[in-house]
């Protein structure tokens, strides 16, 4: 029977019921009414008793890794060896402008962003800026976390202006290094669980994800035991699809790093690198990619070497992410209007747009969802009306898109709000989340059918859940917060929040995973 602690008052009754059939049975009667002085005396004792208790209570907690306080378990990892995810702090590409040719010395100057948010240091002294005045300079949050990955298109103010340059940067491109969040508490036991259950030996399934996690780049794998995938060419891919409850057989999907706002996917490993990983289980190369003779092969003897895959998982492509979002005073959209761009020019650095129809509500300095080709990830940029941008049917911004403004009637010049980057960014963070498909199949004439021998490891229960959830994609933007007051989770300003499309929860098939082409807001 487990151990309950019990309240003070339960101690009290239950001491003061003892002693009553105590004196009872020795012909005695004891007064316990409230007050006497045998229920003052068991008052007192029920105090310290109670505290014993809660002492007790806790430290049998902290025997398991799922209820353990974050001192406890990090000791707990410890002795498993597996340690906690620390926080990363972004590194970001900044675009600056000032005197051409111009060599500018940063001292201890540092880029602040908008609204109150991370400032970031410059990771060389100086830079020197070209004939046409301009630059790029890469800057580390002085915050590490998720928060300190910022869009293509923020602009950046100089806490302190360096001689030479202009006031302001812009943030170009992807994050150089993306920032990710201290892994939580709750993640880290899973994973302490997860290797207390699970222990690596004769090829099993955690032997597999072990060797792919060795080599270089690999961030995360998932093993799908007794699955067979055909694959054609060299390096292999996939061809066709996977054949589940296969003996003797097993595909491996190692993946990368978050793709953050990166608009190539960089947790889809190439088939280069698969084969790389491949080389290093046939004993090719070290877990550095380098060829070496006389290597270990880590692949039983017993398994023929067409009988494994390593492979990054096919995507389950859902074309369109849209949320249509409300935001709070403070952090509503700078206009109502989403306008249709028909063309687009540059000049002198900056991107002039050509619009359907006169913007009568946009101004100077409003924030602005640009959609593009070939840009950041979801196909949208946020940008910044130019001092006197506005003009007739035109608008210019400070800086210049990375993609090609798109034309496009479902309005592709569209309102921003002052908290987009960390919009953007929950979103980014959720999809990167995902993991591949589970071991499912399905047919017309019958509902899915899952195959235990087949299951992916580490299973959905674990992390990596396969689905995207519609209410997971507005749980991860609406603000919560707890009994005290303190947000605990979503993003600061949004208070409610739709999943327009897809309109259902979306599951991929099995070693897929669900990617998404383009991300479209509607902020109120």
């Amino acid at each position: 029977m487990p151990f309950v602690a019990r309240t003070r008052d339960a101690i009290r009754d239950s001491i003061l019921a003892n002693w009553a059939s105590y004196y009872a049975r020795t012909g005695r009667i004891i007064q316990t009414a409230e007050n006497s002085h045998a229920w003052n005396l068991a008052s007192a004792l029920s105090i310290e008793q109670e505290a014993l208790e809660a002492q007790a209570l806790d430290l049998i907690n902290e025997i398991l890794p799922d209820k353990a306080t974050l001192p406890f378990l990090l000791r707990h990892g410890a002795v498993q060896g597996v340690q906690q995810e620390q926080a990363v702090a972004a590194v970001q590409a900044i675009a600056i402008t000032g005197t051409a040719l111009a060599t500018v010395t940063f001292g201890s100057a540092a880029f602040q962003a908008p609204n109150g948010g991370y400032t970031y240091q410059p990771t060389t002294p100086s830079v020197t800026l070209d004939g046409g005045g301009n630059g790029t300079v890469n800057a580390t949050a002085q915050t590490a976390g998720a928060a300190g990955n910022l869009p293509s298109g923020t602009i950046l103010t100089w806490t302190s202006q360096p001689v030479g340059a202009n006031p302001t940067g812009t943030v170009t491109g992807s994050p150089v290094t993306t920032g990710v969040d201290i892994e939580t508490p709750e993640s880290y036991a899973s994973r302490i669980i997860e290797r207390m259950q699970s222990r690596p030996g004769s090829g099993n399934r955690e032997d597999w994800a072990e060797w792919c996690a060795a080599v270089d780049g690999v961030e995360d794998v998932f093993v799908f035991p007794c699955t067979y995938q055909p694959s054609t060419g060299s390096p292999p891919v996939p061809s066709g699809a996977p054949s589940l409850a296969a003996p003797g057989c097993v595909v491996v999907c190692p993946m990368g790093p978050p793709q953050g706002s990166a608009l190539a996917n960089t947790r889809l490993l190439t088939a280069a690198k698969c084969q790389q990983i491949q080389d290093y289980i046939e004993g090719l190369r070290d877990r550095h990619g380098n060829l070496i003779p006389n290597g270990k092969q880590l692949r039983p003897a017993t398994m023929l070497a067409g009988n494994y895959l390593i492979m990054a998982p096919p995507v389950d492509d859902l074309t369109n992410l849209e949320v249509a979002i409300v935001t709070a005073v403070g952090y509503q959209p700078t206009f109502a209007t989403n306008y249709q761009v028909n063309s687009s020019s540059v000049a002198g650095g900056k991107r002039t747009v050509t619009l359907s129809s006169a913007p009568t509500d946009v101004h100077d300095g409003a924030l602005v969802l640009v959609y593009t080709t070939l840009g950041v990830r979801g196909n949208f940029e946020l940008m910044t009306v130019d001092a006197s941008g506005v003009s007739g049917f035109t608008v210019r911004f400070t800086g210049n898109t990375i993609g090609t403004p798109v034309n496009s009637s479902f309005g592709s010049f569209r309102p921003g709000s002052p908290n987009c980057p960390q919009i953007i960014a929950a979103i980014y963070a959720y999809l990167d989340t995902l993991g591949p498909g589970d071991a499912y199949t399905t047919s017309f004439a019958s509902p899915p059918v899952f195959w235990p021998q087949s299951a992916r490891y580490p299973a959905p229960a674990i992390r990596a859940v396969p689905t995207l959830y519609i209410n997971s994609v507005v749980a991860a933007l609406i603000m919560q917060f707890d009994q005290f007051g303190t947000m605990t989770a979503g993003v600061r300003g949004v208070l409610d929040a739709t999943t327009v499309t897809p309109a259902v929860d979306t599951t991929p098939p099995v070693t897929q995973l669900v990617t998404i082409d383009n991300i479209y807001l509607t902020l109120s």
